[in-house]
């Protein structure tokens, strides 16, 4: 029975209790507030009428505006627990003052009465109804907003369907205030359940890592440009902005015409009960269509689709009202007002909010609702003024206005997912000089204080990397405070800040150069000295003469300094016998055994940059010394050219035998150099272990080739023996080549990839069960591990192919310990990928349970595999590791044919292979 009704609801175990509550408190509210908006709306049309409704519009919107700025201000200091909990005080209190003046006054014969209960009627259901969201959402991510919210939606309409039956039912029986006094009670009911809610249920942390009851410090200035930054948040303000408009205009119209239907007819309270009947019937749709059928609608179309349904049905509305004013069209417009209104546009907002960025969510919900749709309300009744003879004309073009709107909304949510996503996720691949772009020119200032603040109290390490961010960030004006903080450093800092001086943009600014001849007099320090003269001789700024007789210096800064000097100048070319001296020296430095006088002569090597030298530079990429690899592979870059091309395949091989960045980066320019046209297979495969900067440069290398590479790069995603890691790559600089070559090969590479995935998920859970008798811990780890493996494959292939640069964040969201950024994760994913695709992969992404998620499995495959099986089917992956868990397990548990595929993978030169061979020549 349980179950039953879980896959009736679309809920997942565990979920009962916390839907019920929350269930149970948007009844209690929702049946008050909606009942007193429909009493105060009929009572209006009754005893004042609607050709004061434009007037009504107006002065409804102004007061919306302005509250709305309160709440707004609110929820930048308060938690919405304490925001919703004050606001049904304040409607109680408004609503009992109603009851009070109606009951013991005479002031119902007064139209201004009537005008105050329309427009708290109007206002404190805004109000309960953006702050019970808001609450809301700090309980659910976005996977779970679209399966639930609907259903706490249909609450939303039951209450409001049991506000309409007391209308029409209990109305002439008790009177107005014996109705106010019921939904005055229900709106009370509420404060329990959100006291048991609050103790309860936990809140599912913010994308920020907010926790529920903590407050915000954004000031509503922070707001209003955090909304002008967001294109998205934009959009979506201006879409319900216009939806409300037109949802006015509309409800005008209508209530025009049934004016005319009953106004005549003279019955006491003939409009308030048709409406409350006509809101009953509307409410209860609304509700079944929530429950049963807006989730599944929602998964089968996805949220950037259905948000155009309202603004189509108000259009076809409008177009069927040009033909004249039948009551089936009158009914139709009541249906798109109180239906998709809030059927499809609220429940659309819920979901698009999401994409605003997290930190002003819930200030941009309650600006839609309680300041942008009352300022629509504000302009449709300007507009009705003007226009109310001609409100269908008005509606149907208002309707087109619209439509556009959501059409650009649709375009823009999958990005703004994405941005949420990139915004709260720390990518330490990503350049300072990336970051420092991305900043604003405010923030850039304030990031530009601080360091110069760090630069004064930070230690020598802060205040160096403070040092090298200020000259990335390229303001002039700060270039003579970086030049007087280099004296504070020590001898170390010292060195380090003129390397840094030397790489950047100043190199040879007029300042620095001044600087350096000034200390060059007034130091005394041989290492300081040094190096000022061998920044000056990179530049070729010192005179071979002036230093001549710092050859024979011990320094070796000061030496090096000399020989460069000598080497590169024009005074000593046509000078055989220094040009000699300096070549001896130089020779004397690269034969040494001292680490540092080798990398000094690599170092001069590298700024003589003589293609005959690379020869001999090639023999020190296998230097013991890290910082001699590193210098010689400086040395061969500088001096690398095209004709060198036979040196590619060698440079590939040694890329991997460098463990440093810089190393790398160096051997990477030099093959750039050269020409790896003949050798991009090569090249990409040997990414197996980059880090992304380096592999971005090998992208860019292979990217410069052009479109030649476009089938070997094809080629490279479908190949299954290939690691995964190469094939990405390959899948990137393809979607950068030809976008439409990889979508078309991409359901194929997937496709293939899917069953393995599903396979290994479910062994990895299950294995251990089916072969008790045998220890298989190192398989199941191997089994997870190679899940992970393919499902970042399809996850970032897929986001490649939906053209998002930094695909790789959503593979690394989806194991993020936040429950919201998982499903903002989930969400990407479901956008970049086919719907097909996508229903195979999302049991395995989702919350549901594990048992439903192995059940997948078996209906993908009827039967799961032996282990022998398993283990051949590792054995047949790309991967070294499982491979190696294959070979393994087959030895100990004696296998068949487990020798004869370990000569194999020996066969492939897999130096890894030959280990696993000696350790097992001993048994």
């Amino acid at each position: 029975m349980a179950g039953t009704m879980r896959k009736l609801f679309n809920l997942y175990p565990g979920e009962g209790l916390k839907v019920f509550l929350f269930s149970l408190t948007a009844l209690f509210w929702s049946l008050g507030g909606y009942g007193a908006l429909i009493l105060s709306e009929g009572m209006f049309l009754e005893h004042v009428g609607s050709a004061d409704l434009p007037t009504t519009y107006i002065l409804l919107s102004c007061g919306l505006c302005l509250f709305s700025i309160v709440v707004i201000f609110g929820l930048s200091r308060l938690s919405a627990y304490s925001i919703f909990l004050t606001i049904i005080g304040i409607s109680i209190v408004a609503l009992s003052m109603i009851f009070f003046l109606y009951r013991f006054t005479d002031c119902q014969n007064s139209p201004f009465f009537w005008y105050t209960f329309r427009f708290l009627g109007s206002l404190l259901d805004v109000s309960l109804y953006t702050c019970f969201w808001t609450f809301v959402d700090h309980f659910f991510d976005l996977q779970h907003a679209k399966r639930l919210f609907c259903l706490l939606t249909a609450v939303l309409f039951l209450g409001d369907a049991i506000g309409g039956l007391f209308l029409s039912h209990v109305l002439g029986y008790v009177g107005m205030d014996g109705v106010l006094l019921i939904f005055i009670g229900f709106i009370t009911l509420a404060i329990p359940c959100t006291l048991l809610i609050k103790k309860r249920i936990p809140a599912v942390l913010a994308e920020h890592f907010e926790d529920l009851s903590t407050t915000h410090e954004s000031s509503l200035s922070l707001f209003i440009s955090s909304v002008f930054r967001s294109r998205f948040v934009l959009i979506l303000m201006i879409a319900y902005f216009v939806m409300n408009i037109l949802a006015i205009v509309t409800e005008f119209t209508y209530f025009d015409q049934i004016e005319t239907l009953f106004g005549h007819k003279g019955d006491e309270h003939k409009i308030t009960e048709f409406l409350g009947m006509c809101n009953t019937c509307i409410s209860l749709f609304n509700m079944g269509f929530g429950i049963f059928l807006y989730s599944r609608v929602t998964k089968k179309m996805g949220v950037h689709n259905i948000i155009l349904i309202a603004p189509l049905f108000f259009m076809s509305t409008f177009l069927l009202w040009l033909t004249g004013d039948y009551m089936y069209i009158i009914f139709l417009a009541f249906f798109a007002r109180e239906g998709m209104t809030f059927t499809f546009e609220d429940n659309n907002l819920n979901l698009l909010i999401s994409g605003a960025p997290p930190r002003i969510k819930n200030q941009t919900r309650a600006a839609i609702e309680m300041f942008m749709e009352p300022a629509g309300m504000l302009v449709s009744g300007l507009l009705l003024i003007g226009l109310m003879n001609q409100s269908k004309f008005l509606g149907l073009t208002i309707s087109g206005v619209a439509l556009s709107a959501m059409l650009l909304l649709r375009i823009e949510y999958p990005k703004a997912i994405f941005y949420n996503l990139l915004a709260y996720t720390v990518r330490f691949e990503k350049k300072a000089t990336d970051w420092l772009k991305s900043l604003s020119r405010k923030e850039a200032k304030d990031v530009e204080f601080y360091l110069l603040l760090t630069m004064k109290r930070g230690d020598e390490r802060a205040k160096l990397l403070a040092y090298e961010s200020l000259l990335k960030l390229g303001n002039r004006r700060n270039l003579a405070r970086l030049l007087h903080q280099i004296k504070h450093f020590s001898i170390p800092g010292k060195l380090k800040a003129l390397d840094l001086l030397f790489e950047s943009q100043f190199s040879k600014d007029a300042l620095v150069t001044k600087l350096l001849k000034r200390w060059s007099r007034a130091s005394s320090h041989p290492t300081i000295l040094g190096a000022i003269h061998f920044y000056s001789a990179r530049l070729g700024q010192v005179s071979p003469y002036q230093i001549a007789n710092s050859l024979s210096s011990q320094n070796l800064v000061l030496k090096g300094a000399a020989i460069l000097s000598f080497k590169t100048s024009c005074e000593t070319r046509e000078k055989c016998d220094l040009h000699t001296l300096a070549r001896n020296n130089l020779q004397s430095l690269l034969d040494s055994k001292d680490e540092q006088e080798i990398s000094m002569g690599l170092c001069i090597w590298a700024h003589e940059a003589n293609p005959l030298n690379i020869p001999r530079l090639m023999s020190y990429l296998n230097h013991s010394s890290q910082n001699v690899r590193q210098m010689a592979a400086r040395a061969i870059a500088n001096s690398a050219s095209s004709q060198m091309q036979e040196l590619v395949s060698t440079l590939i091989n040694s890329l991997s035998s460098l463990l440093d960045a810089k190393g790398r980066f160096y051997l990477l320019q030099a093959i750039e150099k050269m020409g790896p046209e003949e050798y991009v297979k090569e090249l990409i495969c040997s990414t197996i272990h980059f880090r992304p900067a380096e592999k971005r440069e090998v992208e860019r290398i292979v990217l410069k080739i052009g479109m030649k590479t476009k089938k070997l790069l094809i080629d490279l995603l479908k190949d299954t023996k290939i690691r995964y890691r190469p094939r990405l790559l390959a899948g990137k600089i393809l979607g950068h080549l030809s976008h439409i070559d990889l979508q078309n090969n991409l359901e194929t590479i997937i496709h293939n990839e899917i069953e393995t995935l599903h396979c290994y998920f479910y062994h990895a859970h299950t294995i251990g069960q089916m072969s008790p008798q045998y220890d298989l811990r190192i398989l199941e780890s191997a089994l997870f591990s190679g899940f992970h493996k393919r499902l970042d494959f399809i996850i970032q292939l897929a986001g490649i192919s939906a053209r998002i640069e930094e695909s790789e964040v959503i593979a690394h969201s989806l194991r993020s310990k936040n429950q919201k950024i998982r499903a903002a994760a989930q969400e990407t994913i479901e956008k970049a990928l086919d719907a097909k695709l996508f229903a195979k992969i999302e049991p395995l992404i989702d919350d549901r349970s594990l048992s439903l998620k192995l059940n997948f499995y078996l209906r993908l495959r009827k039967s799961p595999l032996s282990l022998i099986e398993l283990l051949d089917k590792l054995e047949a992956s790309p991967s070294i590791t499982d491979q190696l868990v294959s070979l393994s397990l087959k030895s100990r548990f004696a296998m068949p044919r487990w020798q004869e595929v370990l000569k194999e993978k020996i066969e492939t030169g897999e130096e890894i292979f030959h280990h696993f061979n000696a350790e097992l020549s001993p048994l």
